[in-house]
């Protein structure tokens, strides 16, 4: 998501949807002019590809976010739906099985559970970044590391479903607020 719209902006220009009231709007914006509003059960969804199956490949998650609400929220992630027995993989706000305020990256099957301590504030654009490098998952905030490195073996699942933005595909944990700039870089 760039300046041009709701799309995807990389050389692969992937088609990307909508579902329900994703708006781009001028109202605020982290870089640039634009960002992407999310109303309660509306999301962005881009169609699966090969690109999105990470295995134990290092990657980065980089969005960028402007909560409207604290509330638990699935920022971004893939799911064919809910459960433990689901692959999946989400980064997630404050989720219910998490202690309280924490951004979270959530995979299964199995739903293992990678968190870092992290209380945002409504109103503030917030630059987020999961990475993953060997076996090392970190959380930053603005550039600034948060909480501790997560050393953790799993292997990130083949989902089979759409990339979500807004949204996990378990259809019930949606962005309330803004986002902007939203980027997904693997190393393979």
């Amino acid at each position: 998501m760039e300046d041009v719209g709701l799309s995807d902006t990389s050389a692969y220009a992937r088609t990307t949807s909508t579902s329900g009231s994703v708006v781009r709007t001028d109202t605020t914006a982290a870089v640039g002019t634009y960002s992407a509003e999310f109303t309660p059960n509306a999301y962005l969804s881009v169609p699966n590809d090969v690109a999105f199956d990470f295995g134990t490949d290092d990657f980065d998650f980089e969005f960028r976010i402007n909560f409207k609400s604290l509330a638990e929220q699935s920022l971004l992630g893939m799911s064919n739906g809910g459960g433990a027995g689901t692959p999946k993989w989400i980064v997630l706000l404050n989720y219910a099985g998490a202690p309280a305020n924490t951004i979270c990256l959530l995979i299964g099957p199995g739903d293992h559970l990678l968190s870092w301590s992290w209380t945002p504030s409504t109103g503030t654009w917030y630059k987020v970044e999961v990475t993953r490098t060997g076996n090392d998952f970190k959380c930053f905030i603005d550039d600034v590391q948060i909480g501790s490195t997560i050393t953790n073996a799993i292997s990130m699942p083949d989902v089979g479903g759409d990339l979500r933005v807004g949204n996990d595909g378990e259809g019930y944990r949606y962005v309330n607020g803004y986002m902007d700039h939203v980027r997904i870089k693997r190393y393979w």
